[in-house]
């Protein structure tokens, strides 16, 4: 998604091309470093954890390790890119995007019994799995959000949005019941945090632990992973500071655990106090980098 700012500029009106989602939320981030924290002329290592925001790559975003300037990002690693049956309508019902995560490694009887909801009854979850299987109408994204969204799904804690970030709320809400942490492995590949493999761990637990605390394994496990690839990619490119960006730094336990790994590793953490860490947020960071590019500082 681009937005369109009108800037003024020496009272003429000018447009300008701006990107939502994982390059704005990086340089609202920064934004933030700059107000904040005195940091003006470095490099920073900047986590976007979201729900969507369209990569330069033509998928959907939402879970990036980003390098982010004032001047530009470039992505160093990301989440497992996975295929939303559907479209948007997979973020709505994200029993369909569970569907997605684990047809690779369940086989089609396992994900016809998963305990699920589909607004058209069965007749829908077979015309998912066939699109699936055929690859038909699928679009790609390394969403945060769409992780828990379907770990939620999974758990039977929620099966349909009904406002922005629902299922990760609920999610979120039940792990603050949980007081044992289920070892639930991270995994990577060339650089990229395997999601299938956290929920398909998730899955074989289920029958053997309590739901809360499976929900707050999940979200440890997101955690740990992101925050590994981030000091990895930090590490590779001299960077010392890395913050945390996106809608899905509104979850405490999340947060936290990046943050205790981040500085446990021997790196400044930073994250929003003042400015909003989802879209509320963006545009602060879109109007300053609109505005470097016409040399203003």
């Amino acid at each position: 998604m681009f937005l369109f700012l009108i800037v003024r500029i020496m009272s003429k009106d000018k447009i300008i091309r701006m990107e939502h989602g994982a390059g704005g939320e990086a340089m609202q981030t920064l934004i933030r470093d700059v107000i904040l924290n005195n940091i003006t002329n470095r490099s920073a290592g900047l986590v976007g954890l979201d729900g969507a925001g369209y990569g330069e790559n033509g998928t959907i975003w939402g879970g990036e390790i980003l390098e982010a300037t004032y001047s530009g990002y470039e992505r160093a690693a990301h989440l497992m890119e996975q295929p939303m049956p559907g479209g948007d309508i997979a973020a709505t019902y994200p029993s369909r995007m569970l569907l997605g995560m684990l047809h690779d490694v369940l086989e089609p009887k396992e994900l016809r019994d998963l305990l699920l909801y589909f607004k058209h009854g069965e007749s829908e979850r077979n015309i998912v799995l066939d699109q699936l299987e055929k690859g038909i109408n699928l679009v790609r994204t390394s969403s945060a959000a769409r992780v828990l969204d379907s770990a939620a799904a999974l758990l039977g804690v929620s099966h349909y949005r009904s406002y922005q970030g629902e299922p990760a709320m609920k999610l979120e809400s039940v792990a603050k019941n949980s007081s044992h942490n289920v070892d639930l492995p991270v995994k990577f590949k060339r650089g990229v945090l395997d999601t299938t493999s956290l929920l398909y761990d998730l899955y074989e637990r289920i029958d053997t632990h309590a739901v809360c605390d499976l929900a707050y394994s999940i979200e440890d496990a997101l955690a740990v992973g992101v925050a590994e690839l981030a000091i990895s990619s930090a590490k590779k490119r001299n960077i010392d500071v890395i913050g945390l960006s996106g809608g899905v730094a509104y979850n405490e336990h999340i947060t936290g655990r990046i943050s205790e790994s981040v500085k446990d590793a021997g790196f400044e953490f930073i994250t929003h106090k003042k400015v909003p860490c989802g879209d509320g947020g963006v545009s602060l960071g879109q109007v300053v980098v609109a505005g470097r590019s016409e040399g203003f500082s």
